[in-house]
């Protein structure tokens, strides 16, 4: 990523840029700004930048391990907890990789994103005193490849007051030519005794013109869909991209739950079989995702079968669906969906065989679409 990838930022690039071609890169910096103004991928650019053009072999070979984050004078520090594979004391370097590909995935990642993709549950992220001497171990090494060391410590309000304590004498004085980029969101949550120590580089809130032109680089997407994502997302393209996610999902799962019930309503087995070969090959989070779709699909037929359509909170496509669903979800077998799908995802997490179970799946629900509703045969 160069400069010019990043999103906005227009003035915050220019200074950063001259910092760099005057020889003045100042020892500690604080790049503050909320999820998603660009933060992260800011400090790993200008990170990248200094070394490089500090760097003591070939330029190409330099960046190209920048930009795969394994330079080896480039150093992070994130916010981290235990898992099942790091049980004590963890630090950032056993999720150096994970890292990594979070990053290179999505450079405008949030702090939740990261902790959900290493796996800690709900326990929260934190940069413990380990992680604070282990940098301590590093920065103290001469540099490799580069006449710089630059250390990246994202999320800094997420230091624990024993590691801020260790590290407040090496970020006032660093050995000769490290440089210390700390990452946050809210100053207030620092202690006093690091912003004392670092130069506040304040980000804003992207523009929406900005936003759009990323969006549309980047993805297929109409101009209403942009405007809607615009108005929501605030100024974050984080938020933007959350939003667009959300949106492709909700797509996702209602054409192919539509399709799924045409064609067991319709017996193909040839198209069923099609569609089973399709919907086992896209990860069990979807498959989890996209059977949670079906169980708010019946639960929406039965509001309409009680209150009326007027109640339905759906639009487009999905509510036409609905209405035209809703004579096959009736009290005869709407428990009978419903356990069946829940029984179904409970499968799915525990890595049960995804073309038996959606095949034995789509059987069942071929035979509860025929069953009578049991109010017209009393009627």
């Amino acid at each position: 990523m160069k400069f010019e990838d990043i999103i906005g930022q227009v003035e915050v690039k220019k200074h950063l840029q001259q910092t760099i071609d005057e020889n003045r890169v100042p020892h500690a910096q604080l790049f503050l700004g909320n999820q998603g103004f660009g933060t992260l991928p800011m400090a790993i650019t200008y990170a990248k930048e200094i070394l490089c053009s500090n760097s003591k072999i070939d330029q190409t070979s330099a960046k190209a391990k920048c930009d795969k984050l394994i330079h080896p004078d480039l150093h992070f520090i994130f916010p981290v907890n235990t898992t099942a594979e790091v049980k004590r004391n963890p630090t950032s370097k056993p999720f150096l990789k994970q890292f990594r590909e979070a990053y290179l995935e999505n450079p405008y990642l949030d702090l939740n994103q990261w902790l959900e993709f290493i796996g800690v549950g709900n326990k929260q992220g934190i940069i413990n005193v380990h992680q604070a001497q282990d940098i301590l171990k590093d920065v103290y090494l001469k540099p490799f490849e580069s006449d710089f060391k630059v250390v990246v410590i994202w999320m800094a309000e997420k230091l624990h007051p024993s590691a801020s304590n260790k590290l407040l004498k090496v970020i006032e004085e660093p050995p000769e030519k490290t440089v210390f980029l700390l990452v946050a969101e809210d100053q207030e949550q620092i202690i006093t005794t690091i912003l004392s120590r670092t130069q506040i580089v304040q980000f804003k809130r992207l523009h929406k013109e900005e936003i759009k032109a990323a969006l549309q680089k980047n993805y297929s997407i109409g101009e209403d869909q942009v405007i809607t994502i615009n108005n929501l997302c605030n100024g974050s393209y984080n938020e933007a991209l959350k939003l667009l996610q959300h949106n492709e999902v909700v797509l996702f799962n209602r054409n192919n739950f539509i399709d799924w019930m045409r064609l067991a309503f319709r017996k193909d087995l040839v198209g069923i079989q099609e569609w089973v070969e399709g919907i086992s090959v896209i990860g069990r989070e979807k498959q989890k995702a996209f059977l949670e779709f079906g169980l708010h699909i019946f639960r929406e037929a039965m509001v309409l079968n009680h209150k009326g359509f007027d109640v339905l909170q759906l639009g487009g496509e999905e509510s036409k669906f609905v209405k035209n669903f809703a004579p096959f979800v009736h009290q005869g077998n709407l428990k009978a969906y419903m356990d069946l799908f829940n029984e179904s995802i409970y499968h799915i997490e525990r890595n049960a065989n995804p073309r038996i179970l959606f095949l034995d799946l789509t059987i069942t629900v071929m035979k509860l679409m025929k069953m009578k509703n049991p109010s017209l045969t009393q009627a």
